[in-house]
Order: structure tokens, then sequence, then C-alpha cells
């Protein structure tokens, strides 16, 4: 199949259902399943993250729109596994992850895609309760 091509049939479903596995301690997925009954099911596995605070996105001093004055540079770097994940600046990513299609014949193809979190707000199927609290 070419690029965003499909077989008879495939990817068309009338309803879903999507189950989150949490990373502990934060409001990441570990691992998601997304279920579309006859349409088939889809299994992500993130493997690399990028936080969207290093574009800007919640950044406490270099966020959106800011202004800085005629010229202002500045660099950070992180060491992502030792950042503090369940801080708001740090709830945006983007994960570059591994994704397996099995339609409903059976037949898998795995690829690669972006899994794009941002997790606000009580959810009570993810336990969360608050609007920040983390999974346990």
């Amino acid at each position: 199949l070419g690029d965003g091509g499909r077989e008879d049939g495939e990817g068309e479903f009338e309803h879903s259902v999507c189950a989150i596995d949490w990373r502990s301690g934060s409001r990441h997925a570990s691992a998601a399943s997304l279920d579309l009954g006859a349409g088939g099911q889809m299994t992500i596995q993130p493997q690399t993250e990028f936080f969207m605070l290093g574009l800007g996105y919640g950044h406490p001093a270099w966020a959106h729109g800011l202004n800085h004055g005629d010229l202002a540079v500045e660099r950070e770097d992180f060491v992502t596994a030792e950042l503090e994940r369940r801080l708001p600046h740090h709830l945006h990513v983007q994960a570059l992850s591994r994704v397996v299609f099995t339609n409903a014949q059976g037949r898998s193809r795995i690829g690669r895609g972006v899994f794009e979190q941002l997790v606000l707000g009580p959810h009570a199927p993810s336990g969360f309760t608050s609007i920040l609290d983390v999974a346990p």
C-alpha cells in the first residue's frame, strides 16, 4: 500500500474503545491501545519523548508570545530521565512510538507514529481525580 493507502473496508468503524497504561508518577502513557471493533485494533508503544516545553509550550519564561526585548537568546539542556514529569510545564509531550495495527482478518502491520499527550483534569477511567494528580 502507498502512503495513506488502505485495503477495502479497512479504516472504517462505528465504535472505538481506548485504553491507556500510565507511567507511574506522571500523566504520560507507557502504552495505549485502540479497539476499533470490526475495524481492527491498534497498539501504541511510546519509545522516545519530545517535551514540547522546548518549543515554548507551557514554558514558565519562554512561552509563546512573550516579549523579551529586541534580542533575547537562551539555551536549556535537559536530562529527560531526571525531569519532574508532574510539573505542569512537563505535561505536554510528543512520543515517537511503535504502532501495530491488526485488521479484523488478523493481518498486522507495524509502523511508527507520534503520540501527542497533554492530559489535564479529572478522568475517572484513569483514576485521576484532580487537575494535576498523577498515576500511582
